[in-house]
């Protein structure tokens, strides 16, 4: 497996939070409890202005994770 093939798989792997993504029951809705509770404390424990922040780093992040996930 190439340099590129490698990266694209830990990339997708990292994009379905792995064990939850290949769970049993209800993968999609588990994988979002994960994400709001995940939010959830980050708003509690965040200024505004790192929030902000983190929107912008995250929203660059999950669209390089889903094109990592669509190629792979």
């Amino acid at each position: 497996m190439n340099i590129n093939k490698k990266k694209l798989l830990y990339l997708s792997r990292f994009a379905e939070l792995y064990p939850i993504g290949h769970s049993k029951y209800a993968p999609g809705t588990m994988g979002s409890l994960i994400g709001v509770l995940i939010g959830y404390f980050l708003i509690l424990n965040l200024d505004v202005k790192f929030s902000l922040i983190f929107l912008s780093i995250f929203i660059i992040l999950s669209y390089l994770l889903c094109e990592a996930h669509l190629k792979f």
